[in-house]
């Protein structure tokens, strides 16, 4: 189940008209999207939803993937208990922009398989995975203005201003050899995901069916 700006088109789901701001003399800045994405099944145990994603970036060799997450803790349903634990902005896995392949568009700026990895806040949450487990790369893209999307071209930036824009990023099918299925044990079930986004309009959460995804 989908709501706010988020959708399903198999086999993604998609956060799109997104909007943040964005410095590209500092490569920095913040992109933000409403919505949720809620898993179910497993005759009920499996009740998870993860909303409102935030891209926030630090510098031109760092970006993080913030994302809340409500449900039952794994524990919790494997006893039987149905108590849902709602977790703010967690930051959910870290993104090395260095990596990356960047260049600009016009107003575009795009990044192609930038390597991510979790986060001990992310694998708090969803625990069957280690602290900095690589998952499958990103490919992001976003508007903002012409000046600061070719400052965020160049290697060191050279436009100060800082300028909004709107979101412009989504998520590409996963690579055969890159990164690692994010398959977390939630609510009493298991959801086959993996992060991967492309240009166009929004950022996606692409899916694997990896036993028992609603």
């Amino acid at each position: 189940t989908t709501t706010g700006q988020a959708s399903y088109a198999t086999p993604s789901f998609a956060f799109s008209a997104g909007a943040g701001a964005y410095d590209g003399a500092k490569a920095a800045g913040r992109l933000a999207w409403t919505g949720g994405i809620e898993f179910t099944g497993h005759d009920g145990a499996l009740d998870t939803t993860v909303s409102d994603p935030v891209l926030r970036m630090t510098d031109a060799k760092t970006a993080t993937l913030l994302l809340d997450v409500t449900g039952v803790s794994m524990d919790d349903a494997m006893a039987g208990k149905a108590d849902e634990v709602e977790r703010k902005d967690v930051p959910f896995v870290t993104l090395d922009l260095s990596e990356a392949d960047v260049r600009t568009e016009d107003s575009k700026v795009v990044y192609s398989a930038v390597p991510t990895a979790l986060t001990t806040q992310g694998q708090a949450a969803f625990p069957n995975y280690e602290a900095g487990t690589a998952f499958d790369p990103i490919d992001l893209s976003f508007s903002t203005e012409a000046d600061c999307a070719a400052a965020a071209g160049s290697p060191s930036g050279s436009d100060p201003s800082a300028a909004a824009g709107s979101a412009d990023v989504q998520q590409a099918a996963a690579s055969t050899d890159g990164g690692q299925d994010w398959v977390p044990w939630v609510g009493g079930g298991v959801i086959g995901a993996l992060l991967v986004l492309v240009g166009g309009g929004g950022f996606l959460l692409g899916r694997r069916a990896t036993g028992g995804a609603a």
